[in-house]
């Protein structure tokens, strides 16, 4: 590999990313950044290993740099967001989510990120309409309807939970956590048979959390 091939070193980042053998993945992201130094992906890249080995501050300093050097970089303000809602600084991860949606109005998994934030600050409605407009632009993706399910849930609107979660369920036969969130949302109507039949489809298909 020709040492000053930025991409190609941030092209092997990303296998060892998916492979999640993030030290080999920072160590080629710090290659392609040294052969390139202006390179913004390599620096949201570097900023999600290092997110994903707990090190939030890192991150941090490197998704700042990609906005720094790329100022509409959608990917970097969605990746910072995500930064600080597993922080649980929800007004701050929002504000960048929304940065990502004007950088890009049709970035989907920003809707989704920020209909996530809004379900940290209890804004459900909020919520709701987020995962609509992903829904909107992502009608075939299972979680969508999933999470919108879970801020109805939240809302006590439990035949619109029951719905989404049913649709999800048809997009994705096996996803185990809509059948367990619609047996919790079962359970709530009264309808134990109904329930107890969610919950152990969810086992079935590997689900482990509690009743």
């Amino acid at each position: 590999m020709d040492p000053n091939y930025a991409w190609a070193y941030n092209r092997r980042g990303l296998v060892y990313y998916d492979k999640k053998d993030y030290d080999n993945a920072i160590s080629d992201y710090n290659e392609a950044i040294r052969s390139s130094p202006n390179y913004a992906e390599a620096y949201t890249n570097r900023g999600l290993a290092y997110e994903n080995k707990g090190d939030h501050d890192k991150a941090l300093s490197d998704y700042n740099e990609a906005i720094r050097l790329d100022p509409n970089y959608a990917i970097a303000y969605n990746d910072r967001g995500w930064c600080y809602y597993l922080q649980r600084d929800y007004g701050k991860a929002i504000s960048d989510y929304s940065e990502a949606i004007r950088s890009d109005p049709n970035y989907a998994l920003a809707y989704t990120d920020r209909g996530s934030a809004y379900i940290g600050k209890a804004e459900y409605d909020k919520a709701i309409s987020d995962y609509t407009k992903m829904i909107n632009l992502n009608p075939d993706d299972a979680d969508g309807y999933y999470d919108r399910g879970i801020a109805y849930n939240y809302k006590k609107e439990y035949g619109k939970a029951i719905s989404d979660y049913t649709e999800a369920i048809r997009l994705n036969p096996n996803y185990a956590y809509a059948y367990y969130n619609r047996g919790i949302v079962y359970r709530e109507q009264g309808k134990y048979d109904k329930a107890e039949a969610d919950f152990a489809k969810a086992k079935q298909l590997g689900y482990t959390g509690s009743q």
